[in-house]
């Protein structure tokens, strides 16, 4: 982890009470009802939020209750985390929890972390945080170690300087993470019972302050949004699965999974493809492969240079592609007979002339997203080259010299989706 290493946390403990919503008949979208909410305000003390003034090592915080908030004042030239948390939650079988939280971080500097907390206890516990860099991400800590579960990862909106919404959703054994309201990510959460609290952790050495303005936990009854995942889908092909079943990129869940054979190939024939299909043919399905590329010559057409996939194929004239270009861009074009229509272009990175990815595409009707190391970099909605086509491994070469561009795909993946 980039920025939390083996740190000790300054832990405090607050109280209270989860009063359970009744039972209720499911509907769409769940009806959440609030089982615990406070604003924090000079009335919020005295209701056992921790206060007053802390010191571990070099690390001073100093906690207050003022007109509008929570404020946070830390001061770590180790970079220390601080977690207030509540001393135990139990959520009753059969329901979802949401936990919801606004903060008010420094406008760029210093730069600093804040979050959402579940957790065991003060050791063992995930972690959902923002950062003032316009970054979030998603963390295991266990003893003095921490893991990456989500690595930081930017955000496109973020209101600098401004009070922003963080909220996360426990539900199937998934965490759904937004951010003003917007979908992030989701990743496998097995969360049930424990700790819910608030986590920041500056990362200079200057006086920080974080504003925490609310803290809200709703229920709702459990819905089956994952049910349809059979246990052989790996969790980060689930996880692709579900975050654009949430963002309504896909209509369907059920399918079946299957790893694909590696394959290695390589193209010295400048403006030529050459493709590897499959046994399989399909509409809608989720392929993706680690992908490794590399030139023989130093000044390729780096447009037309590169690896990717050819899919929906009905001939040698009619087909779709996507491909991880050197010149770093993902190219989506359609052919219809033998005519070529750029449909889409999207920047993953610079160009390079030896590289690798993990390259997903997933089609869903007329919609088509497309990832680059599991990061979704937008979605083509209005496709219209709908039917079942070979799927296939290809390469395409940019130049003539020596073994032209080399390709390599391994941890092929397959999912393909039921037809409703």
């Amino acid at each position: 982890m980039k920025r939390m290493i083996i740190w000790l946390g300054l832990i405090g403990l607050f109280n209270f009470s989860i009063v359970y919503a009744q039972d209720s008949e499911q509907e769409d979208p769940p009806v959440w009802v609030p089982v615990f909410e406070e604003v924090f305000s000079p009335a919020s003390e005295g209701k056992g939020w921790i206060m007053g003034t802390e010191t571990s090592e070099t690390t001073v915080i100093s906690r207050s209750m003022v007109q509008d908030g929570y404020l946070w004042d830390i001061t770590s030239p180790k970079h220390q985390y601080s977690i207030v948390q509540n001393s135990s939650l139990v959520i009753p079988e059969g329901y979802q929890i949401k936990v919801e939280a606004a903060v008010k971080l420094p406008y760029y500097e210093p730069p600093v972390c804040s979050g959402i907390v579940f957790g065991a206890d003060s050791d063992d516990f995930d972690t959902f945080l923002v950062c003032n860099d316009q970054t979030y991400g998603f963390y295991h800590h266990s003893g003095t170690s921490w893991s990456e579960s989500l690595p930081f990862t930017p955000v496109a909106d973020f209101n600098q300087g401004e009070v922003i919404s963080l909220s996360s959703v426990i539900r199937n054994g998934w965490v759904d993470l937004y951010l003003d309201g917007k979908l992030l990510n989701t990743f496998p959460l097995n969360w049930t019972n424990g700790s819910i609290g608030l986590f920041a952790q500056p990362l200079s050495d200057k006086p920080t302050e974080i504003l925490y303005k609310s803290l809200r936990i709703s229920l709702a009854p459990q819905d089956l949004i994952a049910s349809s995942l059979s246990e052989d889908v790996p969790s980060d092909i689930a996880r692709v699965i579900r975050m654009l079943q949430l963002k309504g990129r896909i209509d369907t869940l059920g399918g079946d999974y299957r790893e694909l054979a590696d394959w290695d190939s390589s193209l010295a024939q400048m403006g030529y493809f050459q493709n590897h299909p499959f046994d399989v043919t399909a509409q809608d399905f989720l392929i993706q492969s680690e992908i490794s590329w590399k030139s023989a010559y130093e000044k390729p057409d780096t447009v037309d240079s590169g690896c990717g996939f050819t899919f929906r194929e009905n001939s040698s004239e009619s087909f779709l592609q996507a491909f991880v270009a050197l010149d770093g861009n993902i190219y989506v074009r359609a052919f219809r007979n033998g005519t070529e229509i750029p449909l889409v272009t999207y920047n993953y990175g610079q160009w390079s002339l030896e590289g690798n990815g993990i390259f997903t595409v997933v089609c869903s009707g007329s919609k088509i997203s497309f990832l680059y190391n599991q990061q979704l970099l937008g979605t083509v909605t209005d496709a219209t080259w709908i039917s079942n086509g070979h799927i296939g491994l290809t390469v395409f070469s940019g130049t003539n010299y020596d073994f032209g561009i080399s390709c390599s795909f391994r941890k092929n993946q397959l999912y393909l989706f039921s037809e409703e």
